[in-house]
């Protein structure tokens, strides 16, 4: 075996050998320690870019939605006034005023 194996064996044998505790709370410097973990282990860059770029990729999709559905329901509402969102053009001239 190797030396985790052996490890685990004996913490194992341990755990079976202790007294069960009834008591609901966390041995003492308990969250300390964990806390104190947590403070250590450094967030990669990676990961913050990642929940930024989510989070404000979802809040550009929902704002464009938004503007989608707004320019729909104005343009169905200027079509429902017989306006429209094509502008009028005068004609043309054919004659051009150099030419004799």
């Amino acid at each position: 075996m190797n030396e985790f194996d052996q490890r685990w064996q004996a913490g194992a044998a341990r755990a079976r050998e202790a007294e069960p505790r009834n008591d609901a709370e966390a041995p003492p410097g308990f969250t300390q320690r964990v806390l104190a973990r947590a403070a250590r282990t450094p967030r990669s860059i990676e990961w913050l870019m990642e929940s930024l770029w989510t989070r404000f990729t979802l809040r550009t999709l929902v704002f464009a939605a938004g503007i989608l559905l707004a320019v729909l329901a104005f343009d169905d509402f200027t079509q429902a006034n017989g306006a429209s969102f094509v502008p009028e053009l005068e004609p043309s001239p054919t004659v051009l005023p150099w030419t004799p």
